[in-house]
This record gives structure tokens, sequence and C-alpha cells, in this order.
């Protein structure tokens, strides 16, 4: 296999708040944790996500008072939706990327602490013998970035304006709405 190089340089794990929240920064959280309902909301239990929160995020910034809630990713999803929709205050585990970042109006609490971890890099890769097998194609993946907000908008346009699994048409349309992102890739 041949690493072709990082696409995003922007992946990373995090805690994540309604914009307009009171608090910036995961060492804010304990004391405002009853504005938040006393509770994270968080994803499928055994997620390094929630291992990560639960054995060094909470007891590393005093969270203990409030509940880490273990549900799925559908479910974190829904109340971050009824929440922001509803103008109310909630705390939920998140990564980058993800569509909700396009979604719902959040931020990422500060981590000074670096307990959720740097950020990381999602690269491309082939086999060996693609450079020689497909070289145009090669130098296009090589050279391939895609920011994380254009990432979201794609995800967003995928995963929630798209019925079923026929995703076509929304790309199609989300191709045409970001034309000249989309013909760079080849220039």
């Amino acid at each position: 296999m041949e690493d072709l190089g990082a696409w995003n340089v922007e992946a990373k794990l995090t805690i994540a708040v309604n914009e307009d929240a009171p608090i910036d920064s995961l060492d804010e959280l304990a004391a405002a944790a009853g504005t938040f309902g006393d509770r994270i909301i968080g994803i499928e239990p055994g997620s390094g996500l929630m291992r990560i929160t639960g054995d060094d995020v909470v007891p590393g910034y005093g969270l203990d008072k409030l509940q880490l809630v273990e549900s799925s990713t559908p479910a974190m999803l829904a109340e971050l939706k009824k929440a922001t929709d509803a103008g109310e205050n909630i705390a939920v585990t998140l990564w980058r990327p993800h569509w909700a970042y396009n979604a719902f109006p959040v931020k990422d609490l500060a981590d000074p602490k670096g307990l959720l971890g740097d950020a990381e890099s999602i690269h491309s890769v082939a086999a060996t013998s693609f450079q020689t097998d497909f070289p145009e194609v090669h130098a296009w993946i090589s050279g391939f970035q895609m920011p994380s907000e254009t990432l979201y908008s794609l995800e967003d346009a995928m995963f929630n304006q798209a019925s079923g699994d026929d995703y076509g048409p929304v790309v199609k349309k989300w191709i045409a709405e970001n034309q000249e992102w989309v013909d760079a890739l080849t220039a």
C-alpha cells in the first residue's frame, strides 16, 4: 500500500455544545453542569470516544456530577436537534469531521488539558501499482484536499437530504452548488 497523503487534517474527538452556550471550555463545564441538565449525551457504549470521555475527560475536568449518557449516534443527534431547535443548552460527544457541524448551531468546547487528543489526519491510500496503472488519477488523489466545511456540507446533503440510499441526485445537486471546488479537483 502507498500513502497518497492527508486530505483532511482536522479529524478530532470533541465535546460540543450549542453555539450560544454560556461556556467555551471543558474546564467551565463542571460549574455550569445544571445549565446542561447535568448530562453529556453520548454515543454507543464501547466506542473510543465514550471510553476517552468516561475514563479521561470526566475525571480530568471534574465532571463527575454530570451523567455521561450512553446511547447511540442517531439518538445523540436526535437530542442535539431537539435541543438546538428549542434553543436549549446541550452537551454532546461529537467528532470532526461530522455533518452535524453543518446541520446544527454547535461549537466545540476547548480542551485545554488535551484529554481528547490532538487532531489527526485522514489519508488516501492505494496499491503500490496505482501510480503506474493510473498516473493521472494518482496525481489527482495525491493532491486532493477537502476542507472540513466542504466535507460537512457534502455529508449533510447525503445523510439528511437524500431519501434512502440513492445519493446520486443529491450529490449531483451538491456538485452544481460547489462546481468551482469540484472543477479544481482535476485542474
